[in-house]
């Protein structure tokens, strides 16, 4: 049963939302989630959710606003199951955030 230290999303998001989905057979601990916002004079509008494609939830405060420069942590770990999906929603247009998920990846069993 193999145990990977992982990068499991990481890049920028701008008006829209980036997905990481868990790779078949896999589960994910996320144990730390980076936003930064690279936009010098516009804050962002972010939310983090996490789980079920159909029905994820909230892992983040919902419409957290980010200044410009500014950068959110979240050190608390979940789960991800085979398939499941971590989304990261930022807006408004024009607004780049930078972020960077990470964790373990073993096999589910």
């Amino acid at each position: 049963m193999a145990v990977l230290l992982k990068q499991m999303m990481i890049g920028t998001v701008t008006n829209a939302t980036a997905t990481g989905t868990t790779t078949a057979g896999k589960v994910w601990m996320v144990k730390n989630i980076r936003l930064v916002n690279t936009h010098a004079s516009t804050p962002a509008i972010l939310k983090v959710t996490a789980g079920p494609s159909g029905t994820p939830r909230l892992v983040s405060p919902q419409n957290m606003s980010l200044g410009p420069g500014q950068m959110y942590q979240d050190d608390g770990e979940f789960i991800l199951n085979s398939g499941e999906v971590i989304n990261i929603v930022a807006s408004p247009a024009g607004v780049a955030v930078e972020y960077l998920v990470s964790g373990i990846e073993r096999d589910q069993s």
